[in-house]
This record gives structure tokens, C-alpha cells and sequence, in this order.
């Protein structure tokens, strides 16, 4: 069955001056999926949910949410709910009443249950009597978890959620949101947490200086970024083989640890590159093809201009 987009971009370009901060971003989050929203500082993540929740116009293109364009004061919007960095809690009041203030500035209203469940849902249980201003720094955390939770929202859009938060606070947040998604809401996930994204998301888009270089699934991206490990006997022959795949203009890495070379795959012919070689009198002893991290492609991709591989 074929899920609809909840949050669209298309050709979404945002400019500060002579700055690009975003530049033609095409995304789509399906309904029902949890989305990883991955980048470097500075390559206009949080630019871009500005954007989605309408809180600042882009340049040009365009932002859809459930189907519609967003626009300011949109009443679709009450169905998202957002924690982008931190909100300006009320250090004076509760938890509770944090979270009642925020839907009444919002125009509308929480009922106890309401509250019960979204501080539980976040991890702060049901004894709320402390005021904010005696939270940890991970319970304020907690707390805007809450506050995006408030009113049952179809979309959740999250920036760094578990900022903060010591090992078992993240083991909660991860539980709460794939509970969420089991029980059909939206997710959108910006995260720098990269053993979390793995864990958690069905598909990923990855920005590199505000330009979309990877869409997709973490198998499809894991397969697009495979790589042909040739190891061969003894560091003379491995330079031979780098060399003359140099100059079949073969892009090739010597191993840190063993004598390999190590070619992208990219849709490269293995045979192809083994008849090369043996044409000159190289022999690898042994192929094989290895799946690349998260880790690693994510970091190849950041410190390459404009996200090339």
C-alpha cells in the first residue's frame, strides 16, 4: 500500500543576503515513518524545520504539510507538534502547568489526562509538583518532549531530542517515539546521535551545506555506498595496483591496517577492475565487498564540498 507525504518540500531555497542557507531542498516524510534529518553544523537543519512549521518564509519554492502549503496561522499546524532547541519554559510554575500555559497560548486547552499522558509519555511521570526551575537540565529536556506531545499531534517534528539526556533518558525517548510511530504518528528527527538514527528511522536525508545528498532507506544508502575491498600480498604489489588503477581512472584508497585498496562501488564492475589488473600481472588475493557505516559515509559526505562523494 502506498503512503501518502506528510511534509513536502519542493525546490525549497532559503537566502540570508548573499547566503544560501538552503538551497532547491526536495524531501518527502511518508505517513507513519520515522524520518532522520542528518547534517553537519551550519548545513541548514534547522533552518529547514523553521521552514516546515512556518515559522520563517523561504526565498522561493515551496512546503507542504498533509498535502496543503504551509501558511502562517494554517489551522493544520495544530495538528504538528515541534521541540526545536529549547522552548522558554516558566521556571515558576510545574511541569503541568507549563504544558496547560503553552496549549492555552497555543488556543487550546488540555484536559488532566491530557498532561498525565504527554509528562508520561516523556519520561516525567505523574508527580509534579517540583517547579521547573528545580528540573536537571535532562528533565527541561523531558519537559519540551512533553510540550510537543501535548494534544496528540499527526506530525512531530524533533531537533535534537535527547540533547542532554544521560543513557537511560535516551533509551526513553527512543522507546516513546517508536511507540508513536506504531501507533501512526509522523516523525521527523533531527539528530546528531548517529547509533540512534540507525535504530530508529526507516529512511534518512542527509545536508550538506544546505543541499539534500541522500535520500533514503538505510539499506538503499548502505548499498549506494558499498565498497570493493582488494587486498593483495605485500605493500609493493598493493602500490602497483593503486597506481594502475589510477591510471584507469579508478578512484582508489590505500587501508589504513591492511594491504588493501578500497574503490567505491558506485555501480563499479568488480570483474572489470580484476581483468585490469590482471592484464599488468596483478593478482588480489582476495575480494570482497564491504558495507559502509552510517558513521563513515556520513563523515565522507560532510567534509566533501557540496556533499560529493
Amino acid at each position: 500500500m502506498t503512503r501518502e507525504p506528510i511534509v513536502q518540500t519542493l525546490q525549497l531555497t532559503k537566502r540570508y543576503g548573499d547566503k544560501v542557507a538552503l538551497d532547491s531542498l526536495d524531501l518527502t516524510v511518508l505517513a507513519g515513518e520515522i524520518y532522520g534529518f542528518l547534517g553537519p553544523n551550519g548545513a541548514g537543519k534547522t533552518t529547514t524545520i523553521r521552514l516546515l512549521l512556518g515559522l520563517v518564509s523561504g526565498t522561493s519554492g515551496e512546503v507542504r504539510i498533509f498535502g496543503s502549503p504551509v501558511r502562517p496561522g494554517r489551522a493544520d499546524l495544530r495538528r504538528v507538534g515541534a521541540m526545536v532547541e529549547q522552548p522558554g519554559l516558566y521556571p515558576h510554575l510545574t511541569g503541568a502547568e507549563n504544558l496547560r500555559a503553552f496549549a492555552y497560548m497555543r488556543g487550546g486547552r488540555l484536559s488532566d489526562d491530557d498532561v498525565r499522558v504527554s509528562l508520561r509519555s516523556a519520561g516525567l511521570g505523574s508527580d509534579d509538583r517540583a517547579k521547573v526551575r528545580q528540573y536537571s537540565a535532562g528533565m527541561r529536556q523531558r519537559l519540551a518532549l512533553a510540550l510537543a506531545l501535548g494534544g496528540t499531534p499527526s506530525l512531530l517534528i524533533l531537533d535534537e531530542p535527547t540533547d542532554g539526556l544521560d543513557p537511560i533518558g535516551i533509551v526513553d525517548i527512543r522507546a516513546t517515539i517508536t511507540s508513536l510511530a506504531g501507533r501512526g504518528t509522523t516523525v521527523f528527527l533531527s539528530s546528531h546521535l548517529l547509533s540512534e538514527v540507525e535504530k530508529l528511522c526507516t529512511r534518512i536525508g542527509i545536508l550538506v551545506e544546505g543541499r539534500l545528498v541522500r535520500e533514503g532507506s538505510l539499506a538503499d544508502i548502505g548499498r549506494d555506498a558499498a565498497q570493493i575491498v582488494l587486498e593483495f600480498v605485500g605493500a609493493e604489489v598493493t602500490d602497483r595496483a593503486l597506481r594502475h588503477l589510477a591510471d584507469l581512472g579508478f578512484e582508489a584508497a590505500r587501508g589504513s591496517s591492511l594491504l588493501e585498496a578500497v574503490l567505491p562501488e558506485n555501480g563499479t564492475n568488480v570483474g572489470a577492475v580484476t581483468r585490469a589488473l590482471a592484464g599488468v600481472g596483478i593478482e588480489p588475493r582476495q575480494v570482497s565487498v564491504r558495507q559502509v557505516s552510517l558513521e563513515n559515509l556520513f563523515v565522507g559526505l560532510a567534509r566533501q564540498p557540496g556533499g560529493r562523494p
